[in-house]
């Protein structure tokens, strides 16, 4: 998954699998959940130690080299080190817990024609938390940046906000490429699910 956004003046380029995207997405959810940056260091070490499990999980999964501090264990210690963090945690229902339902996305969004810029705002500050989007068409690219340069400048003390301006040909294709942005952690959790199951199911076979 290659996806391009603005940032801080700049663009970031960001090359993963959907489970690496996955992974990524529960990180910045748990993490405004948590208000921890976990992406940078911060915040409980069992939660940063349950992120590490999955990574190299995944990592087993996808047949990628393991970080150095895991590469020892087998899957199957990694799935029952995980599922006991996780059942401590509630990681799975805090996570479930904050998925914006799709009728609080688009009350308040500005989208017409063809737009290629989109401007988007997560709002955790309600009660209930809504997705905000702005088009912007081709030509629009510099007021489109302007925008976005003035939103982050105002939005800088303000943590249950977060802003992104991306470039994208349809809107529809928001959701599936930035789910952090909509808390929307589905596939990580079924995912984890599914290779932790099939770990532990070769224990249960083997005492039988």
């Amino acid at each position: 998954m290659l996806s391009l956004r603005q940032y801080r003046g700049g663009s970031e380029l960001q090359i993963r699998t959907k489970l690496q995207h996955s992974w990524a997405t529960a990180v910045e959810t748990l993490g405004l959940i948590e208000k921890s940056s976990f992406k940078t260091g911060e915040g409980d070490t069992e939660f940063k130690d349950f992120f590490k499990l999955c990574s190299a999980l995944f990592a087993h999964y996808e047949k990628q080299p393991v970080s150095e501090e895991l590469r020892g264990f087998s899957v199957i210690e990694l799935a029952k080190e995980l599922k006991i963090l996780e059942e401590k945690l509630n990681i799975f229902q805090k996570l479930q817990g904050v998925a914006i339902s799709s009728q609080y996305i688009g009350t308040n969004n500005k989208v017409t024609g063809d737009c290629e810029y989109f401007l988007v705002e997560l709002n955790l500050r309600d009660e209930n938390p809504q997705v905000n989007i702005t088009g912007f068409n081709k030509e629009m690219k510099d007021m489109a940046e302007s925008h976005y340069q003035r939103r982050e400048i105002t939005l800088r003390d303000e943590p249950k906000v977060d802003i992104v301006l991306i470039s994208m040909s349809n809107v529809k294709d928001i959701e599936k490429a930035y789910p952090n942005y909509f808390l929307d952690t589905e596939l990580f959790i079924e995912n984890l699910q599914k290779i932790c199951s099939t770990a532990l199911m070769g224990i249960a076979q083997n005492k039988n």
